[in-house]
């Protein structure tokens, strides 16, 4: 039977109260090749989560939401990964609310996002929190999709 890391650590101990030898040493023992002493709780398996999708969808600007019901988080903390491709240079504004006040923060550090490109933005949420999408002015929404990534992943 092989030695555990925690008995093939038992090396002689010297003038300092510190053992002596090495891993290496316990290892060449028959110890497990890795620290037992540290025990790892796998965390739950979470599936990744479609929260939003616009697809090819006209938007009229004016601070209008772009979605009818925020996006609330499933679990938390959470991640949302926001990918949006719109066919016109605006901004894209996070209205987040955490049932006492709203607060707007704009994407990509507020530059226009160009026009036909695709971008991919994480939101970091944690419980009471909602929020939802506005773009600085009208647009075509080419393609939007918003994922829970769970955990924060």
């Amino acid at each position: 039977m092989k030695a555990t890391w925690r008995e093939a650590s038992k090396l002689p101990v010297g003038s300092k109260g510190k053992p002596v030898g090495s891993q290496n040493q316990a290892l060449a023992q028959g110890a497990a090749p890795y620290p037992l002493l540290v025990t790892h709780v796998p965390s739950p398996t979470y599936s990744i989560i479609l929260k939003g999708r616009v697809y090819n969808t006209a938007y009229a600007g004016g601070g209008a939401d772009v979605f009818a019901a925020d996006i609330t988080p499933t679990y938390t903390p959470t991640t949302f990964r926001v990918n949006v491709t719109i066919d016109t240079a605006v901004t894209c504004v996070v209205v987040r609310d955490d049932g006492v006040a709203e607060m707007d923060s704009e994407l990509n550090a507020g530059t226009a996002l160009t026009a036909d490109a695709e971008y991919s933005f994480d939101i970091s949420m944690t419980e009471n929190e909602a929020f939802n999408l506005e773009f600085g002015g009208a647009c075509q929404i080419l393609y939007l999709v918003i994922l829970e990534i769970p955990g924060g992943s």
